[in-house]
């Protein structure tokens, strides 16, 4: 069992951990201080000691209510300092009430950090194991944390403006404008181009579904493209207006299917036989074909019916 040093450490000796994943700390901090005044200092907070500082482990929110209050001095529990900073990430964690409830900005920082400071180079599968979070949500947290600013999306996640989801998906659409236009982005800024976005994010003039759309950067000239990043309130669909197609999203996995059926259109236009045989045999498979084209759009059609 690990030994206890209580001391009463001066306020200005005691530092809040940075790996500290927990950035509300003013939650419900009123009753906090009420029950402090009340009932006295009943639980001291978990330190270790660093550089002649003291940095929390455990009671964040009871120092930032000891601040408050203008305390001069705190009970403080003194252990051994974490052998590593995974070790530290999971004793943070592990006092947090299990992380039960944790903001989506808090777990996003979690596991950017234990990420960023693992020496044993977790693998996402890992990562996911390790926390218990599914490989999609570890994924795109780290694709959002190693991307944006922190400051740029704390708040924005905190306030349930944004979600990981919808940044994740800003994140590629931004890497897929750097290939497919990079001379518009070192024009613009990538900076510029990333607020543009996230204003538009916030003020649901642009959506996940529109933003893993090819549409815009496929058919978009660079004028269009400039009035629609130096316009942080104009919608996406305001922009495709302007290149004549329709907002439509096209699932992945069907565009493939229509350029397969496209390029096996002009193969077939392209058929040539050389004696009766291989006529019967082409004009057999091609009846098949024209079948199962008409049941397709028979299917089609009873679908937009509904």
């Amino acid at each position: 069992m690990e030994r206890l040093n209580l001391e009463h450490v001066p306020l200005d000796k005691i530092q809040p951990n940075p790996l500290n994943p927990r950035r509300n700390l003013s939650q419900d901090i009123d009753r906090l201080i009420t029950v402090i005044k009340k009932n006295g200092w009943e639980t001291a907070i978990t330190c270790y000691k660093k550089d002649g500082n003291y940095i929390i482990l455990s009671g964040h929110r009871r120092f930032e209510a000891a601040c408050q209050m203008d305390l001069k001095a705190i009970p403080v529990y003194v252990v051994a300092p974490p052998e590593s900073i995974e070790e530290e990430l999971d004793r943070l964690s592990s006092v947090q009430g299990g992380k039960r409830d944790w903001t989506t900005y808090e777990w996003g920082k979690y596991l950017f950090n234990l990420s960023n400071n693992n020496y044993e180079n977790w693998s996402m599968k890992e990562l996911s194991y390790k926390t218990g979070k599914g490989l999609k949500v570890v994924r795109e947290a780290l694709k959002v944390f190693n991307y944006f600013p922190h400051q740029e999306i704390e708040d924005r996640l905190a306030n349930d403006k944004l979600t990981i989801t919808l940044l994740a998906r800003i994140v590629d659409f931004i890497n897929d404008l750097k290939i497919q236009h990079p001379t518009l982005v070192a024009e613009l800024t990538e900076d510029l181009i990333r607020d543009s976005l996230l204003y538009k994010a916030e003020n649901k003039k642009i959506s996940t579904t529109q933003l893993k759309s090819d549409i815009l950067l496929e058919s978009a000239d660079l004028v269009i493209l400039k009035q629609f990043f130096r316009t942080p309130k104009m919608k996406y669909s305001e922009a495709i207006k302007l290149i004549g197609v329709d907002d439509v999203y096209v699932d992945s996995k069907l565009k493939r299917s229509l350029k397969t059926i496209q390029s096996r259109t002009t193969e077939i236009a392209q058929i040539d036989f050389n004696n009766f045989e291989d006529s019967l045999l082409l004009a057999k498979d091609l009846q098949t074909l024209q079948i199962n084209i008409q049941l397709k759009k028979q299917e089609i059609e009873e679908f937009l019916q509904k």
